[in-house]
């Protein structure tokens, strides 16, 4: 980067995916790899690109810009939780106490209606409404009944969820693969989790028996 570039700024981070944040004052926005400015700077947190769009902040309130600098979300979410567009799924956002999802277009593709949410694992991601948690896929559409007290993301497979204080572990059908027995549990990876009955804490397999 030339001198000049380098005597306009307070800051100038490295660059990501074509872009470097920069900084006047306390205000933020993005530079180019050719030096150019693409939007006002104005931003009071901006957070690095990825898959074509980047997470920008003014205020308390959250918004989305792509890379040619066009906002295109207005800057009015609470929150944004960009960890899906990693995977190219919709993200989660909180917009007056409810949350949503909205994709890489900056569009709001599943309602602002959910009193919680966690992260979709392929299609589908639990959602909270009325006090109990289901499962919805991309579309919004329920593929499992909000019935219970408490609900993880689907991780091979397998989702931990809880009902009348235990938890259990279902598929995507909504069938129960490992009963309400337990009083804490992880989500399985490399085919085992950890669980816990009582003051006892285990590991176990997909069929439930305890990994010695």
């Amino acid at each position: 980067m030339n001198t000049n570039t380098q005597e306009k700024y307070d800051e100038i981070d490295d660059f990501h995916k074509g872009f470097a944040r920069v900084r006047q004052g306390d205000k933020w926005s993005y530079i180019n790899e050719k030096g150019t400015l693409i939007t006002p700077i104005k931003y009071d947190i901006v957070y690095d690109f990825f898959q074509g769009v980047a997470i920008v902040r003014i205020g308390a309130q959250y918004g989305l810009i792509d890379t040619s600098g066009k906002e295109i979300t207005p800057i009015k979410y609470d929150l944004i939780n960009d960890n899906d567009f990693y995977t190219h799924r919709p993200a989660a956002a909180l917009l007056n106490g409810k949350w949503g999802f909205i994709n890489e277009k900056g569009e709001e593709v599943i309602p602002f209606i959910y009193e919680d949410t966690a992260y979709f694992d392929k299609d589908y991601v639990a959602v909270k409404k009325d006090g109990k948690w289901g499962f919805i896929n991309q579309k919004g559409e329920q593929i499992i009944p909000f019935l219970y007290d408490d609900a993880s993301y689907f991780s091979e497979g397998l989702a931990l969820v809880m009902k009348d204080d235990k938890y259990g572990y279902i598929n995507d059908k909504n069938e129960t693969v490992l009963p309400f027995i337990y009083d804490d549990g992880a989500l399985f990876e490399n085919g085992k989790t950890w669980v816990q009955v009582g003051d006892k804490q285990f590991e176990i397999n997909k069929l439930g028996i305890e990994i010695k």
